[in-house]
């Protein structure tokens, strides 16, 4: 089942299961004044599984305070000690990801299929959270 939720600044967030996994789709412009709200609605639909999928494709705008907010969801997330694959495509976000070093923490893939591969791979070999 679907769970949709917008706001009227432009973000959407779909947070859905991919066989024994979550995955939360992310579309629109995540900046201030819009991160806290959207971090609250993914950490009430989150639900236990053995790896999350975040798919970025959808962002067309994070400023500091979306990839701070992804990796305080994160540091919840990894209390369950599961594995988080981002999903993006090639372009400023994925390149916005990068200088942030999030390829450090999370395998970082290009289509959903990568994903899956990684995660049904017993995840991947990041850096620990706390070492970020």
């Amino acid at each position: 089942m679907d769970n949709y939720t917008q706001d009227q600044n432009e973000i959407r967030v779909a947070v859905h299961s991919v066989n024994q996994y979550q995955k939360i789709t992310l579309s629109g412009k995540l900046i201030y004044g819009k991160t806290n709200e959207v971090k609250e609605k993914i950490i009430q639909m989150l639900t236990v599984a053995e790896g999350y999928i975040f798919d970025a494709n959808g962002l067309k705008m994070i400023d500091s305070t979306g990839l701070g907010m992804l990796v305080t969801v994160v540091k919840q997330i990894k209390k369950q000690n599961c594995p988080i694959v981002i999903v993006v495509k090639p372009g400023i976000i994925r390149e916005l990801f990068m200088i942030a070093k999030f390829d450090l923490i999370f395998s970082i893939v290009e289509s959903e299929d990568e994903a899956l591969q990684i995660l049904s791979n017993e995840g991947s070999s990041c850096l620990p959270l706390d070492d970020y």
